[in-house]
């Protein structure tokens, strides 16, 4: 199989790595709290970053087998899922221990309204996870 790239996929994987890169070392905000980057963060950033590209590569290389390719894109969904679901919990846990008494009660309202649409974005990646699902498993 050759691989020919063209001038617009070089541009698109460079400009990539440059916004990954920027958004790997920037820190988070949560609300109106922000958050200082730590390794623990960085690396789920980077685990984060380079799902797409290993989506992609499934998408491309499985091309013959459609099911196969649903399949490898489900649970590409449901490792960002992981990933982001431990992401917010390390945000969470740098904020709750670099704050002092009474700027936890406003931290506690902050994250009542960040987990709620937390929750609701992982319930759209796992319908989106079971369609894909349904997909594999009842296709003919």
């Amino acid at each position: 199989m050759i691989v020919s790239f063209t001038l617009v996929d070089i541009i698109l994987c460079a400009v990539y790595i440059f916004w990954g890169t920027r958004w790997i070392f920037k820190s988070l905000r949560l609300g109106r709290f922000s958050v200082c980057n730590n390794w623990k963060i960085m690396a789920l950033k980077l685990y984060i970053l380079l799902l797409v590209p290993l989506s992609l590569f499934f998408y491309f290389y499985f091309a013959g087998n459609p099911n196969l390719r649903v399949l490898l894109g489900t649970l590409i969904i449901i490792f960002c899922g992981i990933g982001e679901y431990l992401l917010f919990k390390e945000m969470q846990s740098i904020i709750k221990n670099t704050l002092s008494e009474n700027q936890k009660q406003e931290l506690n309202e902050e994250f009542s309204r960040e987990r709620f649409k937390f929750q609701i974005h992982i319930a759209a990646m796992g319908m989106i996870a079971f369609m894909g699902f349904l997909t594999y498993f009842f296709t003919d």
